[in-house]
C-alpha cells in the first residue's frame, strides 16, 4: 500500500513538472513573442531610418510598419508616439518623417521636380530632414515663380513693332527688317538733295542736249535736260525719247542713258546739302519714266546710287539701285533704304547717280534723299 501510494505521489510529482514545464514554456513563448514584436518595432525603427536614408519615402513606410507592429499599435507607428519600445515610436516618426518627405514632393508639385525627388530620396527617415527637402521644393518653386515674373517683365519691354522706337534689328522707326512697315524719313528732317526736281536751271537756259541743271556736275559724259515747253533743254519729243510725256514735279526732268555693253554711261553727281553719317539709315526716293518705244534705248531701266567724300573725291560706294521701270506710259515712284557705309568717323559730302541698263535711257524726277534712322 505504501509503495503504492508512493507511486502514485512521484506520478503526481511528474506531472506538476511535466505541467510547469509546459507553463514555462507557454511563458518563454510568449515572451519569445513580445520580445519578437519589440524587435521588429527595433528593426522598424533601424531598418525603417536606415531604409529611409535611402529610399525615402519607401523607408518610412518600413519603420511606420514596425511602429505598428510594437506595442501600441499602427498609432505609435502613424504618430510617432512611443510603442512597446519606444523604438518603434521613433521609427514611426521616421515613417512619418518619410512621408513628410515624400509630401515634400508637395513642394516639388510647387514645379521643383529635382526637390521632389529630394524629397522621395529622404536624407534621413529619423529625422525628418526630408520633409526639409521638401520644403526645399517649396523654394525652388517660389524661385520659379520669380523668374517667370522676371520673363514675363522682360516680355514686356521687348522691341515691338508699334512702340515708337528704333530698337531690336529695325532699320527705322518701327521699320524693317523685323518689321512688316517701310521706313520713312524722321519727321522734320532736311532734305540731302538740292534742286532734285531740276526745275532751277542756268538763265538764260541753252537748249539742246547736254544741258546741266544747277547744283549738278557731270561725273562721266552728259546728261539731258527736258522741259515741257522746250524752253531748256530738250523737247519731251526730241528723237523719240519721251514723246507726250510731262514732269510729274514743276515742267523739267533729266535723263541719262547707258549703250550695250556700257560703251555710253552718262552719269552725274552733287554736293549734298549735309554730310551722310556712316552708320545712319537714309531712304532715298524718285519719280522714274522708261523711255518711250520710238526711243533708240527703250529698254526697262533705273538708276544707282552711291555715296562719295566729295564730288572731287575718289571715294565711290555703292550703296544701292532703285527698282527697275518696264512700262513707258507712266512714272512710277521708287524708293529704297540703306544704311551709309560705317568706317572710323566716316561721312560723306557727296552722292553720284548711274543709269542701270542694257540699252536705256530712263528719265528722272523728284530725287529725295533723306534721314530714315538715329533721328535727332
Amino acid at each position: 500500500m505504501r509503495m503504492e501510494r508512493e507511486r502514485r505521489a512521484r506520478m503526481k510529482n511528474r506531472s506538476i513538472v511535466l505541467a510547469s514545464v509546459a507553463i514555462a514554456s507557454v511563458v518563454a513563448a510568449a515572451c519569445s513573442g513580445g520580445s519578437s514584436e519589440s524587435d521588429s518595432g527595433d528593426a522598424g525603427a533601424s531598418t525603417g531610418g536606415t531604409a529611409g536614408a535611402a529610399t525615402g519615402g519607401t523607408g518610412g513606410g518600413t519603420g511606420g510598419t514596425g511602429g505598428g507592429t510594437g506595442g501600441t499599435g499602427g498609432t505609435a507607428g502613424a504618430s510617432g508616439s512611443a510603442g512597446a519600445s519606444g523604438s518603434a515610436g521613433a521609427s514611426g516618426s521616421a515613417g512619418a518623417s518619410g512621408s513628410a518627405g515624400a509630401s515634400g514632393s508637395a513642394g516639388a508639385s510647387g514645379s521643383a521636380g529635382a526637390s521632389g525627388s529630394a524629397g522621395a530620396s529622404g536624407s534621413a527617415g529619423a529625422s525628418g530632414s526630408a520633409g526639409a527637402s521638401g520644403s526645399g521644393g517649396v523654394d525652388a518653386g517660389a524661385d520659379a515663380a520669380a523668374d517667370a515674373a522676371d520673363a514675363t517683365t522682360d516680355m514686356s519691354t521687348a522691341p515691338t513693332c508699334d512702340d515708337n522706337l528704333q530698337n531690336g534689328t529695325e532699320f527705322g522707326v518701327d521699320c524693317g527688317p523685323s518689321c512688316p512697315n517701310e521706313c520713312k524719313a524722321c519727321p522734320g528732317t532736311a532734305e540731302l538733295i538740292v534742286n532734285g526736281s531740276f526745275e532751277n536751271v542756268a538763265a538764260p537756259c541753252p537748249t539742246g542736249q547736254g544741258t546741266l541743271p544747277d547744283n549738278w556736275v557731270n561725273h562721266e559724259l552728259s546728261l539731258d535736260t527736258y522741259s515741257n515747253d522746250g524752253s531748256c533743254g530738250l523737247s519731251p519729243s526730241d528723237f523719240g525719247h519721251f514723246t507726250g510725256v510731262v514732269a510729274p514735279d514743276g515742267i523739267r526732268w533729266i535723263a541719262a542713258g547707258i549703250a550695250p555693253g556700257g560703251t555710253v554711261v552718262e552719269t552725274f553727281k552733287q554736293t549734298t546739302s549735309a554730310p551722310i553719317e556712316g552708320g545712319v539709315r537714309y531712304i532715298a526716293s524718285a519719280q522714274i519714266h522708261r523711255a518711250g518705244p520710238a526711243s533708240s534705248r527703250p529698254d526697262p531701266a533705273t538708276y544707282r546710287l552711291a555715296v562719295m567724300d566729295s564730288v572731287s573725291g575718289s571715294t565711290l560706294l555703292v550703296v544701292g539701285d532703285f527698282d527697275p521701270v518696264v512700262t513707258s506710259a507712266v512714272w512710277e515712284l521708287r524708293e529704297f533704304s540703306f544704311e551709309a557705309p560705317a568706317a572710323d568717323g566716316a561721312s560723306y559730302g557727296a552722292i553720284w547717280l548711274s543709269p542701270v541698263s542694257t540699252n536705256g535711257y530712263p528719265g528722272l524726277d523728284s530725287f529725295s534723299l533723306k534721314r530714315a534712322s538715329d533721328c535727332l
